[in-house]
């Protein structure tokens, strides 16, 4: 069966119908309302059925209900060219699907003389063709059977492999078929004729052979990696190919789904843009978090792709935000077609009428916007003068191992492209269970895939506020006076002396750590330092100061006022007196004053972002006659998450 509905919003008119119904009870708004208002807001500018306003209205007045204009922005190296890429790329994602909503149904023999037209052979060709398609179909198979075995020696993440070839229409039996990428699906079966095992296909599959050398690079050998970056060259090599493909001659919406269709499939720009920046040695920095982001969902973003962080669009929540936007759209724009056809026609249209009225509206907005909007694809496909001359070419690929990553993950997409849930404002991320252990924001579930039975995975709620990040700013000496660098640095040297003689300290190339906090032991053993224990601690000795990125600093000072530190500190489970005659009730550990910085937070609004320092006074230097008194200070940063940050503007634009 082809996996060609993967590549549209809606595989059917039912659907479509269904997903308006759906919106429409999330967002409590009626879309033949919506016209209504919108029709009449044009007749009040003058533009009564102006059909390419209308298109330009739905645009900017669907991404408003979901702020999905200010999410691409994020994404965007220029913030000022975000709505021609959110509108560049929503346009051809509603082409493609309403191109094969209304894409006629033809015979699959009628179809298998337009995929040979390339050829004067066609039933030789199409007789080769079987036989590839035959072996390819049987080595995905025999990959698919192994890939399990090779997770359970250290894949952390299990993900559908996806070939080209399975997108290419069968053509094989007497059913019909929609006409629908022809030209693209042309050009596929003339590679996997010609071309053999130098295909696209077989050579993702040849990669996917050596899926653990590839996602595990750091257990194999030397002649491994070669291998796997051999292959991607050669993978890479038969993508660059299918890049060329000449759509020029077709009309714009043609080459819009044409080229958006090429992309989502080959992923010829996006490879081609990691690949230009090894070459120019502008490293690839993909966190692990982002590899699985990106294995476990492909985004439909096809175009201007270098103006895009690439590190920075594939993400869960804004794809799920940028699926739903493109829903709407197509939903809104069909609905102004069946308010435009009962106008024109004094009567009902039916569905489908309603999807080709639709797609002509569409095409002609594309001819208003083409050169804003899509004038890079009236550009040919340059071949190099080797090629012209009918030589090869010998041009060097760069390949890193973290290239060889990205590339595998670009086929390796778990989630249908569309599959977003429509009620969620935020997706929850999920991951395998490993040894780390859980955060108080995930729960562990049993998920049931296909032949991965009984997969654990833990599921992160969305969490609107990052873990706080707790460092030690740095331990200082003070006695009230001024002091000069150079006084200063003598009395850091003597301190740190000190700590290194007890074992306190770790030597890094370029830092010096502070090594007091792995266990209770070497705590107990730096507070001797200082002749003190974990109870020789009063109110006094404790100072809070809450910083936020906007707004005024607050100030909690326990030599200034003991009574309210003292009782701040009792609310938060830890008992001291006001001054240091008599040991305290509860010892002070370095657990006990994180969880100071955490209720802090905790009184915080949610949306909370800033800096939260505390310092402890830890007295005199014991043994170190007129030594200064040293202060323990540390820096809570609490910021918000991407999910946070969207959330946030949401509710600020409610």
């Amino acid at each position: 069966m082809s996996k060609i509905e993967d590549l549209v919003i809606f595989k059917n008119e039912k659907e479509l119908s269904e997903t308006e119904k759906s919106i429409e009870k999330i967002f409590g708004i009626s879309f033949q309302s919506y016209v209504r208002r919108l029709e009449i807001g044009l007749d009040a500018e003058g533009l009564s059925h102006d059909d390419d306003s209308a298109v330009a209205h739905i645009l900017a007045d669907m991404g408003k209900k979901d702020s999905i204009l200010w999410i691409f922005s994020l994404c965007c190296e220029d913030s000022r060219e975000a709505a021609k890429i959110l509108y560049a790329n929503t346009i051809g994602c509603v082409f493609a699907s309403l191109n094969y909503l209304s894409a006629q149904q033809v015979k699959s023999v009628d179809l298998q003389k337009k995929l040979f037209a390339w050829t004067e052979d066609e039933e030789g060709s199409f007789s080769i063709y079987q036989n590839r398609l035959k072996a390819l179909r049987k080595k995905k198979r025999e990959i698919e059977e192994m890939r399990p075995l090779s997770g359970q020696n250290g894949l952390d993440f299990f993900a559908e492999l996806i070939c080209p070839y399975e997108f290419i229409p069968p053509i094989s039996t007497n059913k019909s078929c929609k006409d629908f990428l022809t030209p693209l699906f042309e050009k596929a079966v003339e590679s996997i004729v010609k071309e053999e095992r130098h295909a696209v296909s077989w050579n993702i599959l040849r990669l996917a052979a050596k899926e653990k050398d590839v996602l595990v690079d750091e257990a194999i050998t030397k002649n491994q990696r070669k291998q796997v970056r051999t292959i991607c060259k050669d993978l890479y090599k038969a993508i660059e190919k299918i890049g060329k493909i000449d759509f020029t001659q077709c009309d714009y919406s043609e080459m819009i789904t044409l080229a958006f269709a090429r992309e989502i499939l080959y992923h010829c720009k996006l490879l081609k843009l990691l690949l230009e920046n090894e070459d120019n040695n502008k490293k690839l920095h993909i966190s692990e978090n982002e590899l699985r982001i990106l294995r476990e969902a492909s985004l439909p973003v096809a175009f201007y792709l270098d103006k895009i962080k690439i590190e920075e669009i594939y993400d869960i929540t804004i794809k799920n935000k940028y699926c739903r936007y493109i829903k709407m759209v197509t939903v809104a724009l069909v609905e102004y077609a069946g308010a435009k056809l009962l106008r024109e026609r004094k009567k009902k249209a039916t569905q489908q009428e309603k999807i080709q009225e639709a797609y002509g509206i569409l095409k002609k907005y594309t001819e208003f916007v083409w050169e804003d909007y899509f004038a890079f694809l009236d550009e040919k496909p340059q071949e190099n003068k080797e090629n012209e001359e009918g030589k090869e070419s010998n041009k060097k690929i760069n390949v890193s191992n973290e290239i060889v990553k990205v590339v595998y993950a670009c086929f390796l997409n778990r989630n249908a492209i569309y599959n977003a849930p429509l009620d969620y404002d935020v997706i929850p991320q999920m991951s395998m269970v490993d040894e780390l252990p859980l955060m108080k924001n995930q729960d562990v579930y049993i998920v049931k895939d296909g032949k991965l039975k009984g997969i654990k995975q833990v599921v992160t709620k969305p969490c609107f506020q990052s873990e706080l990040q707790v460092d030690i700013r740095r331990i200082v000496s003070h006695n009230g006076l001024k002091m000069g660098q150079e006084v200063y640095q003598k009395k850091q040297k003597k301190f740190l002396k000190e700590m290194d003689a007890h074992k306190l300290l770790k030597i890094k190339e370029d830092e010096i750590v502070f090594d007091i906090f792995k266990d209770g032991e070497t705590w107990d053993e730096f507070l001797l330092l200082f002749g003190k224990t974990a109870k020789d601690f009063c109110a006094r000795d404790f100072e809070f100061e809450v910083i936020p990125t906007k707004g005024e600093i607050e100030i909690l000072s326990g030599s200034k006022n003991p009574k309210t530190m003292q009782s701040f500190l009792k609310g938060n489970g830890i008992s001291v007196n006001e001054n240091s005659k008599e040991k305290a009730e509860t010892e002070i550990t370095y657990g006990g004053i994180v969880g100071l910085l955490n209720a802090l937070v905790a009184r915080r609004d949610p949306f909370w972002e800033g800096t939260i320092c505390m310092q402890v006074d830890l007295g005199k230097l014991k043994g170190y006659r007129g030594s200064d008194s040293y202060l323990l200070r540390f820096d809570a940063k609490c910021s918000l998450t991407k999910d946070g940050r969207v959330l946030w503007h949401d509710v600020e634009n409610l």
